[in-house]
Protein backbone atom coordinates (compact mmCIF):
# COMPACT_ATOMS: atom_id res chain seq x y z
CA UNK A 1 0.00 0.00 0.00
CA UNK A 2 1.43 3.33 -1.05
CA UNK A 3 0.24 6.47 0.72
CA UNK A 4 0.33 9.87 -0.91
CA UNK A 5 1.14 12.91 1.23
CA UNK A 6 -0.49 16.10 -0.05
CA UNK A 7 1.00 19.50 0.80
CA UNK A 8 -2.24 21.45 0.50
CA UNK A 9 -1.90 25.18 -0.08
CA UNK A 10 0.97 26.74 1.90
CA UNK A 11 0.02 25.58 5.38
CA UNK A 12 2.54 22.76 5.62
CA UNK A 13 5.07 24.49 3.35
CA UNK A 14 5.23 27.50 5.68
CA UNK A 15 6.25 25.23 8.55
CA UNK A 16 8.59 23.20 6.35
CA UNK A 17 10.41 26.29 5.05
CA UNK A 18 10.97 27.48 8.62
CA UNK A 19 13.11 24.40 9.37
CA UNK A 20 16.84 24.19 8.82
CA UNK A 21 18.12 22.04 5.95
CA UNK A 22 18.91 18.99 8.11
CA UNK A 23 15.46 19.07 9.72
CA UNK A 24 13.76 19.38 6.32
CA UNK A 25 15.73 16.36 5.11
CA UNK A 26 14.65 14.34 8.14
CA UNK A 27 10.98 15.29 7.70
CA UNK A 28 11.06 14.35 4.00
CA UNK A 29 12.81 11.08 4.78
CA UNK A 30 10.13 10.23 7.37
CA UNK A 31 7.29 11.09 4.98
CA UNK A 32 8.81 8.89 2.28
CA UNK A 33 9.28 6.06 4.78
CA UNK A 34 5.74 6.35 6.15
CA UNK A 35 4.31 6.44 2.63
CA UNK A 36 5.33 2.85 1.99
CA UNK A 37 4.98 1.16 5.39
CA UNK A 38 2.16 -1.41 5.50
CA UNK A 39 1.08 -0.09 8.91
CA UNK A 40 2.07 3.08 10.77
CA UNK A 41 2.52 2.60 14.51
CA UNK A 42 1.35 4.94 17.26
CA UNK A 43 4.97 5.98 17.72
CA UNK A 44 4.65 8.01 14.51
CA UNK A 45 0.93 8.56 14.08
CA UNK A 46 -1.55 9.54 16.79
CA UNK A 47 -5.26 10.44 16.67
CA UNK A 48 -6.08 13.80 18.27
CA UNK A 49 -8.58 13.10 21.03
CA UNK A 50 -11.93 14.80 20.65
CA UNK A 51 -11.37 15.78 17.00
CA UNK A 52 -12.90 13.52 14.38
CA UNK A 53 -10.41 12.44 11.72
CA UNK A 54 -7.47 14.62 12.79
CA UNK A 55 -4.09 13.00 13.38
CA UNK A 56 -0.61 14.06 14.41
CA UNK A 57 2.51 12.82 12.65
CA UNK A 58 5.26 12.53 15.23
CA UNK A 59 8.89 12.92 14.24
CA UNK A 60 11.74 13.10 16.74
CA UNK A 61 15.25 14.01 15.73
CA UNK A 62 18.26 15.49 17.53
CA UNK A 63 16.27 16.17 20.68
CA UNK A 64 13.45 17.98 18.90
CA UNK A 65 9.87 16.79 18.55
CA UNK A 66 8.31 17.79 15.22
CA UNK A 67 4.54 17.52 14.96
CA UNK A 68 2.51 17.73 11.77
CA UNK A 69 -1.28 17.62 11.78
CA UNK A 70 -2.93 15.66 9.02
CA UNK A 71 -6.10 13.89 7.92
CA UNK A 72 -7.13 11.32 5.34
CA UNK A 73 -8.88 11.88 2.05
CA UNK A 74 -10.17 9.42 -0.54
CA UNK A 75 -7.90 6.52 -1.33
CA UNK A 76 -4.58 6.64 0.44
CA UNK A 77 -4.19 10.41 0.47
CA UNK A 78 -2.96 12.08 3.64
CA UNK A 79 -3.41 15.85 3.68
CA UNK A 80 -0.72 17.67 5.67
CA UNK A 81 -1.86 20.70 7.65
CA UNK A 82 0.21 22.89 9.92
CA UNK A 83 3.28 21.77 11.80
CA UNK A 84 5.26 22.94 14.80
CA UNK A 85 8.16 22.00 17.03
CA UNK A 86 6.79 20.71 20.30
CA UNK A 87 8.32 22.34 23.37
CA UNK A 88 5.99 21.14 26.14
CA UNK A 89 4.18 17.94 27.05
CA UNK A 90 0.85 19.30 25.85
CA UNK A 91 0.06 20.08 22.25
CA UNK A 92 -0.81 23.80 21.98
CA UNK A 93 -4.56 24.31 21.65
CA UNK A 94 -4.05 27.06 19.05
CA UNK A 95 -2.19 24.60 16.80
CA UNK A 96 -5.05 22.10 17.07
CA UNK A 97 -7.62 24.79 16.28
CA UNK A 98 -5.58 25.88 13.26
CA UNK A 99 -5.48 22.27 12.01
CA UNK A 100 -9.25 21.92 12.45
CA UNK A 101 -9.80 25.09 10.43
CA UNK A 102 -7.50 23.84 7.65
CA UNK A 103 -9.30 20.48 7.58
CA UNK A 104 -12.71 22.17 7.34
CA UNK A 105 -11.45 24.50 4.60
CA UNK A 106 -10.06 21.57 2.61
CA UNK A 107 -13.26 19.59 2.94
CA UNK A 108 -15.40 22.57 1.92
CA UNK A 109 -13.27 23.33 -1.15
CA UNK A 110 -13.16 19.67 -2.22
CA UNK A 111 -16.91 19.03 -1.92
CA UNK A 112 -17.56 21.09 -5.03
Amino acid sequence: MQREFIFWKDYFNDFFKSLDEDSRSKVLWMLKSLASLPKITLKFFKHIEGVNGLFELRISWEGKAYRIFCFFDKGNKIILCNGFIKKDQKTPKLEILKAIKIKEEYQYENEK
